[in-house]
C-alpha cells in the first residue's frame, strides 16, 4: 500500500508516466535500461565518456536547483545513471528551465543524501507528497563537474526557457491512504487534480538505508548537512491511521536522551519494542524491534520532520532485505481526544508488519493504550 493522490496515466505512448502501477513491488530490486520508460525518471547504464570523466578527477562544486512544482504526472523529466545518479539528458526539454545540466551528479534530495536508486526513489516520493500537500519546494543538491559550465550545451539552460507547463486538470486517479483507505475524489485547493502516488513507487528504504549508512558528502564544497535529531521532538505518544483506525506507538527516552525506547501494542495483542539510537549525521533513529517472546519484528527506523511535526517512520520487517513504504504519525496530545467512527475497511497491512484481526480487548503492559478505535 502506499500514498499521495496520482495525476491521471499518459495516454498511448506516454512513456513518462512516473508509476507503472501496483505490481511495480517486483521491480524495486534493480534496475533495468527501460526504467526511464515505466517511472519518468530515465536511468541508462554507464558510458566511456561519462566514465573518462570520473577517471579526470572530480573537479567542480555543489549547486543547488529548486524545483518548485514538477512536470506533469509527476515526472522532473531527468534521465539518470543507476549506478552515480549523473545526469545523462532529459526526456522532456522543460526540464532544463529546472537547472539541471548534463553530467549533475544528483547528491540530495530535501538536504537528505542519495547515493542510489533506492535513495533517490526514495526522497522523491517523499518530496513530492510535501511538495503537493504543503507547497514545499523540491530542493535538489547536485555535484557539478567543472567541465559543464553554464550556458554550454550540456551546461545548465540559460533562464529564458519557457517554465514547465501546469499539471492537468484531467480527472483523478484513485488515491491510497498510508495503510490502504481512500480519500474523497477531489481534495481542498488541489482543483480536481492529484499529486503522483507513493503506492506506485517501488516500496524502498528509508534514509541512509542503504548499507554502509548515509553518503558522506563533507568533501563537496557547499554542501549541505544534516542536522541531528532532537530527542525532545521525540518522545511521547504518536499515532497514525487509515480510514477505519487509528494505531498508536510510544517513544520515552534512555541514555540520558540519547537512546529512545519504543513500545506499540499491535492489533493482534502483541507487544513491539526495542531501543533505537542516533545514527550520527543521518537526522534518524535506528533499531531492533522484538516481541515480548524475543523473537525479532523488524528493523525501524524514525525521522522526525521539524517543518510537519510529523514522525516518518519506516519498517525492514525480519526476513526482508528493504524498508517498505514511509508512514507519518501525529503527535498525540491525549488518547481520549482522539477518536474515529468505525467503517467498513478491506484488510491492512501496517506498516509495523502485522495485519489488524477482528476487534479484540488486548492485554495491555502498564503504561501502554490499545490502537484507537
Amino acid at each position: 500500500s502506499g500514498w499521495g493522490p496520482g495525476p491521471p496515466p499518459p495516454g498511448p505512448g506516454g512513456a513518462e508516466a512516473l508509476l507503472p502501477g501496483p505490481t511495480a513491488a517486483g521491480m524495486r530490486s534493480s534496475f533495468s535500461p527501460s526504467f526511464g520508460g515505466e517511472y519518468g525518471y530515465g536511468l541508462t547504464p554507464p558510458s566511456q565518456g561519462q566514465a573518462s570523466l570520473r577517471a579526470a578527477g572530480e573537479h567542480g562544486m555543489a549547486e543547488t536547483i529548486t524545483v518548485a512544482r514538477p512536470l506533469e504526472n509527476g515526472r522532473l523529466g531527468l534521465k539518470l545513471r543507476d549506478d552515480t545518479l549523473e545526469v545523462t539528458g532529459f526526456s522532456d526539454e522543460h526540464a532544463r528551465a529546472y537547472g539541471f545540466g548534463v553530467g549533475d551528479r544528483i547528491l540530495q534530495v530535501n538536504g537528505i543524501d542519495v547515493a542510489q536508486q533506492e535513495d533517490f526513489l526514495r526522497e522523491v516520493r517523499t518530496a513530492l507528497e510535501l511538495n503537493y500537500m504543503h507547497g514545499r519546494p523540491m530542493v535538489f543538491t547536485v555535484f557539478r563537474h567543472a567541465l559543464f559550465a553554464p550556458g554550454t550545451a550540456d551546461g545548465p539552460p540559460a533562464p529564458h526557457l519557457a517554465a514547465p507547463p501546469p499539471a492537468s486538470p484531467a480527472s483523478p486517479v484513485p488515491r491510497t491512504m498510508p495503510l490502504g483507505g481512500t480519500p474523497p475524489a477531489t481534495l481542498p485547493g488541489a482543483g480536481g487534480t492529484r499529486p503522483p502516488s507513493d503506492a506506485t513507487l517501488p516500496a524502498t528504504p528509508s534514509a541512509g538505508a542503504r548499507a554502509g549508512g548515509p553518503r558522506d558528502v563533507a568533501h563537496v564544497p557547499g554542501s549541505p548537512s544534516r542536522a541531528p535529531a532532537r530527542v525532545a521532538d521525540m518522545i511521547g505518544s504518536w499515532v497514525y491511521s487509515d480510514q477505519a483506525d487509528d494505531y498508536t506507538y510510544h517513544l520515552n527516552t534512555e541514555t540520558a536522551g540519547v537512546t529512545l525506547r519504543f513500545y506499540q501494542q499491535l492489533p493482534g495483542g502483541e507487544q513491539v519494542s526495542g531501543t533505537l539510537a542516533q545514527v550520527v549525521g543521518a537526522g534518524y533513529f535506528e533499531g531492533v524491534l522484538s516481541k515480548a517472546n524475543d523473537m525479532r519484528h523488524g528493523t525501524l527506523r524514525l525521522r522526525y520532520d521539524p517543518e510537519t511535526q510529523e514522525m516518518l517512520s519506516y519498517l525492514k520487517p525480519q526476513g526482508e532485505t528493504e524498508f517498505g513504504e514511509v508512514v507519518r504519525s501525529q503527535r498525540l496530545p491525549a488518547p481520549s481526544g482522539l477518536s474515529r467512527p468505525a467503517t467498513a475497511s478491506a484488510p491492512l497491512q501496517l506498516p509495523f508488519g502485522s495485519a489488524p484481526t477482528s476487534p479484540a480487548t488486548p492485554q495491555l503492559e502498564e503504561g501502554l493504550s490499545p490502537p484507537l478505535r
